[in-house]
């Protein structure tokens, strides 16, 4: 305020509102209006005055203070082109040092891979000359080492040459024996094939004249004979046996068994060869050098002739062994004919039935085999040969 030169009497809006609320009080006439007094007036006027000198102070105060601005404003702006001026100068030498340092690098570069070019191509050079002088050293060595190559490779290839032919020779030698063993197996299979029918024939023939051997026994002495069990259970390897409601009560045994026979007319089917397979189905069935390992029936009768279901430990072979040791036990105690008896007596109805020839060797011709005797009962068919073993 003192820099304005109001003093005490600066200018405040709520003096000025003040003298102006006063002043409407005071001018107040009878007929509304009012009326100011003289010195109402001059307070009013020197009022005004201030605050007209101090509005003209504070309008030349902003003024200076402009002023003072506008010059602060400038001395800054030069202050800045200055600067700005430096910087760029400072900027512009940077920038000159630091293309001065590249190129210079540059340079550098340029001289040092120019310098490695020149040390590769010498180290080229005399590494081409080197290799110069030691093929011109090895040359000689070389052509030895090709030739001691040479000679080994041909002693390998005649080895090998001599190897082959004799493997082949070998192969051949093997080939002319087996063309040779298969021409005699050839040979030999059709009198096997002729051999296997005609014991084939003998055997069916054999079990037709049994067949008929014992019903004749049953016919004399009854399907329940002792005799009669035991030539059945004997004759029949691989018969069908049901039990049926006859008992058999016997007096060594102690126990009730029950069995009936398959009818003659079935069994002898089966002997026609009902069962039986043709020799060129065993053949295909049965591969060349191999052997059942189901033991044969009788002595001399191979299992590929006998039926397909039967087997040494079949349940019907059980009870054909069941039975047979049943038998034994009442031959030991005297219950029906001896075994002896049994068998001598047998022996004696084979040799009225039925005449066989001997048996011949392979590749003889047997003599035409004699017709068989058959008794009343069978129905007559090719004689042939059967084991002397065969009960």
């Amino acid at each position: 305020m003192n820099e304005l030169g109001m003093g005490d009497q600066a200018f405040h809006p709520s003096m000025m509102a003040n003298s102006e609320a006063n002043t409407d009080n005071n001018t107040e006439r009878t007929d509304g209006t009012r009326v100011r007094s003289i010195h109402e007036a001059d307070r009013l006027r020197k009022a005004i005055a201030a605050n007209t000198k101090a509005i003209t102070n504070r309008i030349k105060y902003f003024e200076r203070e402009e002023q003072k601005i506008w010059k602060d404003l400038e001395e800054v702006r030069r202050h800045a082109c200055k600067i700005e001026s430096g910087k760029t100068r400072s900027l512009e030498k940077r920038l000159a040092e630091k293309v001065k340092a590249l190129f210079e690098q540059m340079e550098e570069k340029r001289k040092h891979s120019e310098q490695r070019r020149t040390e590769a191509r010498e180290l080229l050079r005399h590494k081409h000359m080197m290799e110069a002088q030691q093929r011109l050293r090895n040359s000689s060595r070389a052509v030895a080492l090709q030739r001691e190559h040479n000679m080994a490779r041909q002693s390998v290839n005649t080895r090998k040459a001599v190897r082959l032919q004799k493997i082949h020779e070998e192969q051949e030698q093997k080939r002319f024996v087996l063309e040779r063993e298969l021409m005699s197996m050839e040979k030999a299979l059709p009198e096997l094939e002729r051999r296997e029918m005609q014991c084939l024939e003998r055997l069916q023939n054999s079990r037709l004249v049994t067949q008929a051997v014992l019903q004749e026994l049953e016919s004399s002495l009854g399907q329940t004979s002792p005799v009669s069990t035991l030539l059945r259970t004997r004759t029949t390897p691989g018969g069908t046996r049901h039990r049926s409601s006859t008992t058999n009560v016997r007096a060594g045994g102690g126990e009730n068994e029950t069995m009936m026979m398959r009818p003659a007319t079935q069994q002898a089917e089966e002997a026609n060869g009902r069962v039986f397979q043709k020799p060129a189905e065993r053949a295909r069935a049965i591969p060349t050098g191999t052997t059942s390992a189901t033991p044969p029936p009788f002595p001399g009768v191979s299992s590929a002739a006998m039926p397909p279901h039967w087997s040494p430990d079949s349940p019907y072979a059980q009870m054909d062994r069941k039975e047979k040791q049943t038998a034994d036990g009442e031959m030991e105690n005297g219950v029906g004919l001896s075994h002896d008896h049994v068998t001598a007596d047998l022996a004696a109805r084979f040799s009225q039935a039925v005449t066989f020839p001997p048996a011949q060797p392979v590749g003889v011709s047997p003599p035409s085999a004699p017709a068989a005797v058959i008794p009343a009962g069978g129905d007559a068919m090719e004689a042939g040969c059967v084991d002397s073993s065969d009960p």
